[in-house]
């Protein structure tokens, strides 16, 4: 198998990583820090409960009482009560009534409650205050003196303060039920509290009541007196009015001189007109004279008299008509008819000149009835008035009688209503059920709050073991390498179980005990050889991004590992801070490569074969001051050409990248570059920047190593994935 197919089995890995890495990650997360949060939630919740232990249990009782707006009164008094219980602005005043500070007062003093001084009222200063009044710089704290009188003004408004924030009133609906709510860590206290509120209510509405009745009855009886005098003096005005005018029945006397004025008005006004007739028919004589024109005068035709005349005669023409159809001239009916046709013209005519004649007299004698009548109606409208004014008058006094004879009567009623009341003790308000002492608190629930901060303190240690996790951008698993440096991770080396401040042995990767190590040795240097089977790969440098990243067992362990094929040379070119002689036991005064380069000391001096692993070590040395210069120099090139031709691996233990230089140095020399990355340590910027330092000096990164891995973190994908990846390589090999 090629290169090209161990590609495509990383691509497949990484995609099917990317499924449910985010889910997956959490819940390892959390199986990470499982120990942690649980003592944390535990932790909390024995807090919470030794605090809900030391905090006071409230009780908490209820009475209900009744607004009997509906009950039976003896009489009907409502006006003198004035209070209508149907209308919701009563129901309110009273739910503000139950809960006002006078009944609170009389509470407390009634159950003697909360009986402890309010100590904020004290004369003496307290301990933060004579604290203050000994920094010289701070402003002084001075004792208030508070007068006996206030500080007991104070103390009732407090306890006012205490009652009614542990009172609480409700309206059952939009019934006339209202319950009584009272809390109070003493159960019994509670339940007095309760019904006290209602009790002391009740007899506050009896008081006010009774002080109302009382005090109508007062004003009522003074009013009256008032009245009863006003009454008999209007009484009596009414009379002497009477007496003066004669008057016996006013409303009869103005009804006949009204119908009396009625009929002289209609008289008056046929007089007028019938003079305005015979003025007018007076004119047309005098314009057309005494001629035959007179006879079709509409108004000469339509006076009476002649108007009968007329209708006689067109009667009398009408039936010689009709009969000249049926006789002759001569017939004697015929003549007959024409007689009398001709007596009745005469007749007409005159009745005409009669009128004629009489038409100045008639028009006299209208205007003498006209004036008449006018007379009569002038006084008559005086006489009117006259009766109208005593009317005006007498109904202005008698309405003055009536009003002060009802408003008498009403309050003589009133007076009499509230008196029989006045010993009715009907309660305005009833218990409906009086408050029964509590056998269990309402607060605080300490089993449901103990539940609560358990639940909530193991979900706040999730959360916060998750935004650990997300604000970490560490290394965390083998994924982690290839996607973010975009280099070819090499192997992983599990995480061991050590001791605080044990380092691993040196000779680790022999040990029975933990296969699991020497194997992931084995794959790290399996797949280093696969990857570089077409290059040259002598020179070998491991380094990192900073100290304690392990970068030295890494070199011992691969080291040790090349060594069971080839003939292996382990430099500690970390001049800065050697580890080598330690791990190896090397006495410190052991020449090395400081001590060849320089050339104080042999080549075969400045080494140290280990025979248990076969490993052959040059040490440091002795420090140089400058190992910078001391790198960068010719004689350390002829060293490495030297070392190329005695061993098959030389592996070089580096300073770390970023902290000095010297790694950038040597990788010039080196055929390939391990860079060593600890997990869940190492930065994934820091890693990032060091790897750009090597790429920007031209060095050859072989890969890289992910240090110190949980294994337990690890997916079996992705651990039997650098298996499949040596294995496709030895195939391939084959």
């Amino acid at each position: 198998m090629d290169t090209h197919s161990n590609i495509n089995i990383q691509d497949n890995l990484s995609l099917d990583q990317a499924k449910g890495l985010d889910i997956n990650r959490l819940l390892k997360t959390v199986l990470k820090y499982k120990f942690l949060i649980v003592g944390f939630a535990i932790l909390i919740t024995v807090l919470v409960s030794i605090v809900l232990a030391n905090i006071q249990s409230v009780y908490q009782a209820k009475a209900t009482i009744l607004f009997d707006s509906a009950r039976v009164q003896a009489v009907s008094v409502k006006e003198v009560y004035a209070a209508n219980t149907q209308r919701q602005e009563y129901g309110i005043t009273q739910l503000e009534l139950l809960q006002s500070g006078d009944i609170a007062r009389k509470v407390i003093s009634k159950l003697d409650m909360y009986k402890s001084p309010d100590k904020s009222l004290q004369s003496e200063l307290g301990l933060l205050d004579k604290l203050q009044n000994s920094i010289p710089f701070l402003p002084k704290k001075e004792v208030v003196r508070i007068s006996p009188e206030k500080r007991a003004l104070y103390e009732i408004q407090r306890k006012v303060k205490i009652f009614q924030k542990s009172l609480k009133v409700k309206r059952v609906g939009w019934s006339h039920l209202v319950e009584i709510y009272f809390e109070h860590p003493n159960p019994e206290v509670a339940a007095a509290a309760a019904n006290a509120v209602g009790e002391i209510y009740i007899e506050t509405q009896m008081a006010a009541k009774l002080g109302i009745t009382e005090k109508a009855s007062q004003w009522l009886g003074g009013r009256l007196d008032e009245l009863r005098v006003r009454l008999d003096a209007s009484e009596e005005k009414l009379q002497r009015y009477r007496e003066q005018e004669n008057l016996v029945d006013i409303d009869g006397a103005v009804t006949m001189i009204d119908n009396e004025v009625t009929l002289l008005t209609e008289q008056f006004n046929e007089a007028r007109n019938e003079l305005i007739q015979l003025k007018t028919i007076a004119q047309l004589i005098n314009k057309h004279g005494e001629n035959d024109k007179l006879k079709f005068i509409s108004e000469l035709k339509d006076h009476e008299l002649i108007k009968n005349a007329n209708a006689q005669l067109l009667s009398s023409e009408l039936k010689h008509a009709e009969l000249s159809k049926v006789y002759g001239p001569k017939h004697p009916v015929m003549q007959a008819a024409v007689e009398e046709v001709r007596l009745l013209k005469s007749r007409f005519n005159d009745r005409i000149s009669g009128f004629i004649d009489e038409v100045d007299q008639s028009v006299l004698n209208a205007e003498d009835k006209l004036n008449r009548l006018q007379n009569e109606l002038t006084l008559t409208k005086l006489k009117y008035q006259d009766v109208s004014k005593k009317e005006l008058t007498f109904h202005k006094l008698l309405r003055d009688v009536e009003a002060n004879k009802n408003l008498f009567n009403q309050f003589l009623r009133r007076s009499k209503e509230t008196q029989v009341t006045g010993d009715f003790n009907s309660e305005p308000v009833t218990f409906v059920e009086k408050a029964m002492e509590p056998r269990y608190p309402i607060k605080p629930n300490k089993k449901k709050l103990v539940a609560i901060a358990f639940i909530f303190s193991v979900a706040f240690g999730i959360g916060l073991a998750i935004l650990r996790e997300l604000l970490n951008d560490t290394f965390k698993s083998v994924s982690d390498v290839e996607s973010i440096l975009s280099q070819r991770l090499l192997g992983t080396l599990p995480l061991l179980n050590l001791q605080k401040g044990e380092e691993i042995n040196t000779h680790q990767f022999f040990d029975a005990s933990e296969k699991g190590y020497s194997e992931s040795v084995r794959t790290l240097r399996t797949n280093f050889l696969l990857t570089h089977l077409d290059s040259d790969n002598t020179v070998i440098e491991v380094t990192s991004s900073l100290p304690n990243e392990g970068k030295s067992a890494v070199s011992v362990s691969f080291s040790s590992a090349l060594a069971q094929i080839e003939n292996v040379l382990l430099i500690d070119a970390d001049m800065r801070k050697p580890s080598l002689c330690k791990k190896y036991g090397i006495p410190s005064y052991h020449p090395g490569i400081a001590n060849l380069i320089a050339g104080t000391e042999k080549f075969e001096d400045c080494i140290y074969v280990d025979e248990q692993s076969g490993v052959t070590i040059m040490p440091c040395g002795q420090l140089p001051p400058n190992p910078l210069e001391l790198l960068s120099s010719e004689k350390f090139s002829e060293v490495i050409d030297m070392v190329r031709i005695k061993f098959d691996k030389v592996v070089i233990d580096t300073a770390p990248v970023q902290a000095v230089s010297d790694a950038l140095i040597i990788s010039k020399y080196a055929d390939s570059i391990l860079y060593v990355v600890k997990s869940d340590d190492t930065r994934t910027g820091i890693a990032k920047i060091g790897i750009g330092k090597l790429l920007q000096a031209n060095a050859k990164v072989g890969g890289v190593v992910l240090n110190q891995l949980d294994m337990a973190t690890v997916s079996k994908d992705e651990n039997a994935y650098y298996y499949e990846y040596g294995n496709a390589h030895n195939a391939s090999k084959a």
